[in-house]
């Protein structure tokens, strides 16, 4: 027995005994590691409760070896993973080949697709809203030309006698949400929009400031839309699904409040939290969660949100004119057919 309890011991020992520290970490990549912990540790929604010292640790382990930057990556991305949110996410630069969009579980937006629009029975104003990635070097300009797009389709449906309009929101998946704002500014009623809410409680609006419409701390004294629209205040219907995400979400929440509007489908996908894009040294941008969300009416959202008309997805738009038929009084089958997309 003796022998055999020495001989157990001899095995537990051994590992214990075989074992080497980490390889250490270059300074440029260990530097670059420890600027993206700081970023972190200064502007992350979960930084007060989150275990530091522990997550350093972890991630000295996770870069071992690492000698540049894009080799620390997955270290950080660890990192974003022990926060446990969701939203946070690293775009390396183009020139790692990764993609435009790397990822943990983060909202997809990557496509170059504008907002298009068609006319429902003659009266109806439909656009869809598609995800709008900015976090590019020819970022600016498609954000303008987003909102120049979808401009134009308001106007275009605006030509018609409109007894309301349907906000398509259900393949969204967000990006930037300035410029979907923007092209709304008509439809969004009165200011502020909406509030991004710091853990501390301090809050930021969103407003029309200058001929745009952004956040402030401060409020803005009131500006009129940056353009018009004659059936601006007709009812706002608004169509969402699981693949509405983030921006996606944050353009539903700047309509809720406003009156005369109500939402269809299925619940969100949950992404209700503010992100910051932080340009690192290489070129790489750690998009971090910084504040939750208030809508006009004073509700906060931690989660997703959930229709004020619960259907399957397919039927949220045939819901949605069931309402506003119903806003706007008894349907004309005189009316003109539905135009197609545009």
């Amino acid at each position: 027995m003796k022998r055999l309890l020495h001989a157990l011991a001899a095995v537990a020992i051994v590992p214990a005994m075989a074992s080497s520290a980490p390889a250490p970490i270059a300074p440029e990549a260990e530097t670059y590691l420890m600027q993206a912990i700081a970023i972190l540790r200064q502007h992350h929604i979960g930084s007060a409760g989150a275990d530091w010292d522990t997550i350093i640790a972890q991630a000295r382990v996770d870069a071992a070896g690492a000698e540049h930057p894009a080799e620390t990556y997955r270290a950080i991305r660890g990192v974003l993973a022990t926060l446990g949110e969701r939203h946070s996410f690293l775009v390396p630069p183009p020139s790692t080949g990764a993609g435009a969009i790397a990822r943990t579980s983060a909202p997809r937006w990557v496509s170059d697709r504008l907002p298009t629009s068609r006319l429902i029975d003659g009266r109806i104003g439909e656009v869809a809203l598609p995800e709008l990635n900015t976090i590019r070097p020819n970022g600016e300009a498609a954000g303008n030309a987003y909102r120049a797009a979808l401009r134009a389709a308001l106007q275009r449906l605006d030509g018609a006698p409109l007894c309301g309009w349907v906000i398509d929101l259900r393949n969204n998946g967000g990006g930037n949400m300035w410029p979907m704002l923007q092209g709304l500014d008509p439809l969004l009623g009165q200011a502020p929009f909406g509030f991004f809410v710091a853990p501390n409680g301090q809050s930021a609006l969103w407003q029309r400031e200058g001929g745009l419409i952004r956040t402030s701390l401060k409020a803005a004294a009131p500006e009129e839309p940056a353009f018009a629209l004659k059936g601006g205040a007709a009812p706002v219907a608004i169509l969402l699904g699981p693949r509405t995400m983030s921006s996606g979400e944050m353009t539903a929440i700047a309509l809720l409040g406003r009156a005369d509007v109500r939402t269809f489908g299925a619940p969100t996908a949950g992404f209700t939290t503010a992100n910051a894009p932080i340009r690192m040294s290489d070129g790489a941008y750690l998009v971090v969660t910084e504040t939750f969300v208030r809508d006009r009416t004073g509700r906060d959202y931690r989660g997703a949100i959930i229709p004020d008309e619960p259907t399957k997805e397919s039927d949220a738009e045939r819901a949605a004119v069931r309402w506003i038929d119903g806003r706007c009084g008894n349907r004309d089958d005189s009316m003109p057919p539905r135009l197609p997309r545009r």
